[in-house]
């Protein structure tokens, strides 16, 4: 029998507290779960929740933040996905659970049917040290994997062992025609014999987040290398790789596969770049491929479909050891451009859609620090997050974009084609914002918040689906496969869950990867970008039509300020849950009257 005593999250509890919450042991435990009954108190298990921007070690001790009466309780816009977990800590072991799920309704009779709503086992990964070299974050089982719990049940994995936490995590969508208001239901938790009844409240707020990602993004996503874990490298396979990360709202490096031919490239890119979720592709305008490939996108576009407009070039990759040669290659490839524009006459790009400007504007990308080393003139900067920590850096950067270099006769004089982006690693370490596993999950989060507030293009990372060793990738023997479902630094030695995320299908028998929390957390870091996107059009607006004095940037500085200090994020998770509802109350208020923008300056 259960005793039916459940929590919500102190919301003074910081993420880096919650996830260590007690002293881990450091043994290899099963995972556990809860007992319930929806008539009586004997639900023999700790059932409480969680909001989605933290994570709970499995063997931590959390019995501080029992409290009774477990709801799950959300707040999102339309057109949106919210998660939150619901968490069981039995005191006997379990040997099975699920969560029945059913629609949520609204008093005026709207619903938001249970297809709209996904339910995942937390899989937990042993970490045995913090990624970075100092750092404090303890060793244990962390939840990293997210797996439907179907699947979870099919494979034995839904049992749950005494003592233990079991994170189930329950995702949300709202569609664009989801009216505004309350919803509310009930879900069912089952645990061998008993049950537990869950009341879930749903806020559907009046405003849509678009389609369309003004957070631009590139996350590489290596074609060869999904044999090492999904067993399927072919381009069928890497193109639903590439459709899977747009409902995350990623556009992957490579937008469509290499191993299409030219001809049927560019069809793949027609579609991907009508698409409003893309925001850049990358064209390879060196090496093999020189200009072919965006000759071929020059020459495929149409006054309705500029194919140039998301495309740009990642020249080099932190180049620190072949500066003079990043140096001459950047020089040589501008120069290459203002040539290949010119080989066209402005009457011939004009049936294309496009001008001279399209093609010498085109991005020319290398990741590169200025803090360790900088190349005169270079127009797209794409430096470590860790890089605009302090006022001078963001403005150095700032004179970067401002700066560009013009071709070796002055050809570009007078215009201004400059770009900033930013990227993680293995590298910046605690306290900047990563993707690593150990790391505070609502950094990936704050993450867009920054990026916005910054004015920073894009958010570039190295791996999406790496499953290999970086110490074995260029052997003579071959580079050594990784089981990220056993080893959370088996990618890049040392840097928990770099390189990846999402885990292999393969495991349980399905093409589908398994999406992990970090994954979650990324995509709603982009939806609040939009937040962000739509509030300042809102006040910019507001602010005209009512002849107010102010501005955006002024109403958000207390905002900003309450999530990150330069770019080191707060570690307080609740914190970004409580900026987003101010800014969602906010779009709201200006969105039904524009004079309410008064009450914010």
């Amino acid at each position: 029998m259960f005793k039916k005593i459940c929590s919500t999250l102190l919301a003074l509890l910081t993420a880096f507290s919650l996830a260590a919450c007690g002293t881990p042991k450091q043994d290899d435990p099963t995972p556990i779960q809860p007992d319930p009954d929806p008539g009586t108190e004997t639900f023999e298990a700790e059932v409480w929740t969680l909001p989605s921007s933290v994570k709970v070690l499995r063997e931590a001790d959390c019995s501080a933040y029992y409290t009774e009466d477990a709801r799950l309780q959300y707040a999102m816009a339309k057109n949106e996905y919210e998660s939150m977990q619901l968490m069981i800590t039995p005191e006997a072991d379990i040997g099975s659970f699920d969560l029945e799920i059913s629609a949520l309704k609204s008093e005026g009779g709207a619903e938001i049917p249970a297809e709209n709503i996904e339910v995942y086992n937390e899989f937990y990964v042993y970490v045995q040290r913090g990624t970075a070299p100092d750092s404090t974050r303890p060793a244990g089982w962390y939840p990293d994997a997210l797996i439907p719990q179907e699947l979870s049940a099919e494979y034995g994995e839904n049992k749950i062992s005494a003592g233990e936490n079991q994170g189930i995590w329950i995702t949300i969508k709202t569609e664009k025609d989801t009216p505004a208001g309350t919803y509310t239901g009930t879900f069912t938790l089952n645990a061998d014999d008993e049950s537990l009844q869950i009341p879930v409240e749903v806020d559907v707020w009046d405003f849509t987040v678009p389609d369309e990602v003004h957070a631009r993004n590139s996350f590489y996503l290596f074609q060869d290398e999904l044999a090492n874990g999904q067993f399927d490298n072919t381009k069928e396979s890497y193109q639903n790789y590439v459709d899977y990360f747009l409902d995350y709202r990623i556009s992957t490096t490579e937008i469509a596969s290499l191993d299409y031919n030219t001809e049927d490239w560019v069809e793949q890119v027609k579609k991907y770049a009508a698409d409003p979720r893309v925001t850049s592709y990358n064209v390879h305008g060196d090496g093999h491929y020189g200009m072919t490939l965006l000759k071929a996108l020059v020459e495929n576009s149409t006054p309705e479909l500029n194919l140039v407009d998301k495309a740009f070039i990642y020249l080099y990759d932190e180049p620190y050891t072949m500066m003079e040669t990043a140096t001459q290659g950047f020089y040589d490839k501008i120069d290459e451009l203002i040539a290949f524009a010119d080989s066209y006459t402005d009457e011939e790009l004009a049936q294309y859609g496009l001008t001279k400007a399209d093609i010498e504007g085109v991005e020319v990308l290398i990741t590169l620090t200025a803090s360790i080393d900088t190349i005169e003139g270079l127009r797209t900067y794409c430096p470590l997050a860790s890089d605009f920590d302090t006022e001078e850096q963001r403005q150095q950067y700032e004179t970067y974009r401002q700066n560009t270099y013009t071709g070796k006769n002055n050809e570009l004089a007078g215009t201004d084609y400059g770009t900033t982006w930013w990227y993680v690693c293995v590298h910046p370490y605690d306290p900047y914002p990563n993707l690593n596993i150990d790391m505070d999950l609502s950094a990936a989060r704050v993450l867009s918040w920054m990026q916005y507030d910054y004015d920073i293009e894009g958010l570039i990372y190295w791996g999406t689906m790496t499953y290999f060793s970086t110490a074995t990738r260029f052997d003579e023997a071959g580079q050594k496969p990784v089981n990220v479902y056993e080893q959370a630094n088996g990618v890049f030695a040392g840097a928990n869950g770099d390189g990846y995320l999402v885990y292999p299908g393969a495991k349980y028998g399905t093409d589908e990867p398994m999406p992990t929390m970090r994954l979650m957390e990324l995509r709603d870091g982009f939806e609040e970008y939009e937040f962000l996107y739509l509030l300042e059009d809102l006040t910019v607006r507001a602010l005209e039509e009512n002849e107010l004095d102010g501005s955006f940037d002024a109403i958000m500085e207390d905002i900003y300020a309450s999530l990150y200090k330069g770019a080191v994020p707060e570690q307080d998770h609740t914190l970004v849950l409580e900026v987003r509802e101010r800014v969602a109350q906010m779009i709201v208020a200006i969105s039904k009257e524009s004079s309410a923008v008064k009450n914010y300056l």
